[in-house]
């Protein structure tokens, strides 16, 4: 991963991250309010592909997944390993196939090939 935000990206991948990851679930809960009026403003189609920036532990990136169905796709970026940890397993834990995770500075990441019909961001 290649970005000129060493220190946050540092941050993330310490104690802060760690503890995020702990705490998910309340977490989500606490952010709640601010995703759901994102998501209801981004009004993602089913088909879409969409890039969920700043995904922390997946919260965002599952309802995303959810809402564009099996026929779009949700790529979940962030800094922070901890965090991609937890959201991985959780996209396993719930079965979804349409969504993967990308350890990258949004920022500063190409994303090769992949072409986004939205940007999203819950917190980032």
């Amino acid at each position: 991963m290649t970005s000129a935000n060493y220190d946050e990206i540092a941050y993330w991948n310490n104690e802060a991250g760690s503890r995020w990851a702990l705490f998910q679930e309340q977490m989500d809960l606490a952010l709640a309010p601010f995703g759901a009026r994102g998501l209801e403003f981004a009004a993602a189609p089913p088909g879409d592909a969409v890039l969920d920036i700043g995904c922390g532990c997946g919260g965002s990136s599952l309802e995303l997944a959810g809402a564009i169905g099996a026929t779009g796709s949700v790529v979940g970026v962030d800094v922070s390993r901890p965090m991609l940890a937890a959201a991985e397993e959780r996209a396993r834990a719930a079965g979804l196939g349409n969504v993967r995770f990308l350890l990258a500075d949004a920022a500063s990441e190409a994303f090769g090939e992949d072409t986004f019909d939205l940007a999203f961001s819950r917190f980032a």
